[in-house]
């Protein structure tokens, strides 16, 4: 498109707030409790942005920042500019986490253990049965719950056709591919948990061992 880009880097106040020099991002905190050291490293960015934002001549016509940002709120009212909030998840996560504030559900619930009813019926379905939903409307419904605009991208997995791309992402694993083919094979079918923890989960080995009892159990 031949437009002109310019890439602005700030500093990362890492060793300010107590982090390793150098650790810029979630993913390379040394540990899990760090993250609070992490997110206010990153409020601390303000500074440095509206200084350079300042400087530059002309000035942007509009910040798009991620949700993690929401200090960008005040910097686009201080200097006039419209703010687009960027998020990464799709439009059903962020639906539900908006309905769940909206109408208060979590006050219903008295403890993080306790059982309790989220509908009438149960969806079921077998590993030969069960197909990819996608639902057409979710951003239309996203959009009018949270009554202002809404620009949606994808479903971006449909936009990637070539299998060993999708699955070659991330960090590689500890573990070789065939070695856990291998120990799958062995096992009989029907038999095997996968848990998913989250790309920014990282546990302890006690924490592991409790998840693992709380399984068997």
């Amino acid at each position: 498109s031949k437009l002109p880009i310019r890439l602005l880097e700030l500093r990362f106040p890492s060793a300010e707030v107590g982090l390793p020099e150098g650790c810029e991002n979630a993913d390379a905190l040394p540990a899990p409790e760090l993250g609070k050291n992490f997110f206010t490293a990153t409020s601390m960015l303000q500074q440095q942005f509206e200084q350079s934002l300042g400087e530059m001549e002309p000035i942007p016509c509009c910040i798009i920042s991620d949700f993690c940002l929401p200090w960008t709120a005040e910097t686009a009212r201080k200097f006039d500019i419209p703010r687009i909030i960027f998020h990464g998840m799709g439009s059903f996560s962020l639906l539900c986490s908006l309905n769940i504030l909206r109408y208060k559900v979590h006050d219903s619930v008295a403890s993080g253990s306790e059982s309790y009813k989220v509908q009438d019926s149960v969806v079921s379905g077998s590993e030969s049965d069960s197909e990819p939903v996608i639902v057409p409307g979710l951003p239309d419904e996203y959009q009018k719950a949270k009554q202002n605009k809404a620009w949606c991208i994808g479903p971006v997995s449909l936009f990637n056709k070539e299998t060993l791309d999708i699955f070659e992402r991330g960090n590689k694993a500890s573990v070789a591919e065939n070695e856990c083919v291998k120990w799958l094979d062995a096992r009989q079918p029907s038999s095997v948990i996968y848990v998913c923890l989250g790309s920014l989960c990282r546990l302890v080995p006690a924490q592991i061992k409790e998840i693992g009892l709380g399984l068997e159990g």
